[in-house]
């Protein structure tokens, strides 16, 4: 008799033959469990004293700028960072196609010596929003402007990387000139404004009211700036940023200063599905939560939420992205970048235990201002928790385990969040099952093995975009491999068992888990467990010594 555990999501059924055999395989786990954590706890100020400290896994996207040199980027790739950004808006279009023929260069050439698994990397580059930025100033200097002084605003793009005091580049600009007038209030930056004193066909002369600095990209903000677009004005604004990042092949594109849902929808109508783009989003909080907008339908129309600047706001702006923002954005499943900023050593201890980092799946990782490198200490940033005090929210979801989630996938995952464990080994075929993992609070590295077959062009397109998405998401490695590189012939589990032990991830009497989730082919008529369905094997065992014929397998 088989009993089925219903999911709303109509790609994700789970069978398994009697309810009795699951309750007999959780005691006896749990039974090998509390045998594992007494013994530790037994001996417990001995074995902390010689374990060395383990951290999480989150996922890292570093900005690449014209003066990071190929070694810099090497030391990048080699602490993990597999998605590599880059800014269009405050470079010039050639010098961005620069920065990404030369990192493509080094991206190949470090996955030449790579020989243990397939190197996937991303791709990420700004395009134009909807808001309103000041160019680059000459010499990128600031120029404090004084009460009475005359500034003028222009979309001539001959002064997007010139700009000077009395006139001054100013992005979308020409989109909205038709809809300003005499005396509208304009305001750059945090203090400066003024009333509009002239306008012309392609500039607007400000008189300045309250003094305040003007230097290189400040925010303009002009009067109901988000609605006065029509839906055929929009495509204007970003088609030729798009079109940009349709010729350089990326697969993210960051999108600044979000406040329209309209804006959104129109862009995601616009690109290609052969390219399959997914979108960053910055949103502008503070006119978000001022002008009470739709949250939910802006995050909906997003990939990946990207919070930018969370410890130099004020401390009402904090709540609010911490009590709305991230619980919405966690509801609807949508992951939080977010930026470290680490100028020295000693920032390490200010943020390493800082309530912002529990919440986010990537760290934003800048070029130091002052010592020109990146702080590749931020890869530690987040240290492991005592396991027995973080589990999960309530104690009656683990009462009610099999009652309180219809998957058999969500029974695992609650099982697995409150064991001490020291890796998670997964091998998926459905992508819901690999990405289902990166969305509770699991305080051990998840590899998600996959195989890759490189005659199937469908086949490595799909793994390779799954990668791309779990690297972006906490906790979570993809580890793909091909035929050539199992030279044991292992399966995906042991491949990725091996693939850590041989890292120096993994030790002789760790306690790991594997997960098979195996959908089955819908031409396997005869299978018990359902046609078309999922499959699920969960196995906790102990890392076995090194047997003495495989000892010298790989060296």
């Amino acid at each position: 008799m088989s009993i089925r555990y219903a999911n709303p999501c109509p790609k994700f059924d789970v069978f398994l033959d009697g309810r009795v055999a699951v309750e007999n395989e959780l005691q006896a786990f749990t039974r090998a469990c509390h045998v594992y954590n007494k013994e530790n706890r037994r001996r417990g100020y001995i074995k902390r004293r010689k374990t060395k400290r383990r951290y999480y896994k989150l996922g890292l996207v570093a900005e690449i700028e014209t003066e990071t040199t190929n070694d810099q980027i090497d030391s990048l790739l080699m602490v993990g960072v597999r998605t590599f950004y880059f800014d269009a808006f405050r470079n010039r279009p050639e010098n961005v196609q620069q920065m990404i023929q030369r990192t493509k260069i080094q991206i190949e050439q470090y996955r030449l010596g790579e020989t243990a698994s397939l190197l996937v990397t991303s791709l990420a580059i700004t395009i134009n929003g909807e808001n309103c930025v000041t160019g680059r100033m000459r010499n990128n200097c600031t120029d404090h402007l004084k009460r009475g002084e005359i500034v003028s605003l222009t979309s001539d793009e001959r002064y997007k990387y010139c700009s000077y005091r009395e006139i001054a580049y100013v992005s979308n600009l020409s989109f909205y000139l038709s809809r300003l007038s005499l005396n509208d209030e304009i305001q750059i930056g945090p203090s400066l404004k003024g009333p509009i004193v002239k306008k012309l066909t392609e500039t607007i002369a400000i008189l300045v009211e309250v003094a305040g600095p003007l230097h290189s990209y400040m925010d303009v903000e002009l009067p109901s700036i988000a609605y006065t677009l029509s839906a055929d004005e929009i495509p204007h604004m970003f088609a030729e940023d798009l079109g940009i990042a349709i010729n350089a092949n990326v697969n993210y594109i960051v999108v600044p200063k979000l406040r329209n849902k309209k804006y959104l929808m129109i862009l995601r109508s616009y690109i290609p599905e052969e390219y399959a783009l997914n979108i960053i989003g910055v949103l502008d909080f503070e006119y978000i939560r001022d002008n009470m907008c739709d949250i939910r339908g802006i995050l909906k129309q997003l990939d990946y939420l990207w919070i930018p600047d969370m410890f130099s706001i004020s401390h009402t702006m904090q709540r609010f992205v911490f009590d709305e923002v991230i619980p919405i954005a966690k509801s609807i499943r949508k992951p939080i970048i977010g930026t470290i900023h680490m100028e020295r050593r000693i920032d390490f201890n200010n943020f390493e235990n800082h309530y912002f980092l529990w919440k986010i799946d990537t760290i934003f990782i800048e070029r130091s201002i002052t010592c020109k490198k990146y702080p590749l200490i931020v890869k530690k940033l987040l240290p492991l928790y005592d396991y027995r005090k973080i589990t999960v929210d309530k104690c009656s979801i683990v009462k009610e385990i099999l009652t309180a989630y219809d998957t058999v996938v969500n029974f695992i995952i609650r099982t697995i969040c409150s064991v001490e464990c020291q890796a998670i080994f997964v091998h998926a075929t459905c992508e819901p099952a690999a990405l289902a993992l990166g969305r509770v609070e699991i305080y051990c590295p998840v590899f998600v093995v996959m195989q890759v077959d490189e005659a199937d062009p469908f086949d490595v397109s799909r793994k390779h975009s799954l990668a791309r998405a779990i690297q972006l998401r906490r906790n979570l490695q993809p580890l793909l491999y091909t035929e050539e590189m199992n030279k044991c012939d292992f399966t995906a589990v042991e491949y990725g068992i091996d693939y850590a032990r041989n890292k120096d991830l993994l030790h002789t009497g760790d306690f790991i888990i594997t997960i098979e989730v195996a959908k089955l082919p819908e031409e396997e008529e005869e299978e018990e467990i359902g046609e078309g369905e999922d499959g699920v094997i969960l196995r906790a065992t102990f890392l076995p010594p090194i047997k003495k014929y495989e000892q010298f397998k790989f060296s």
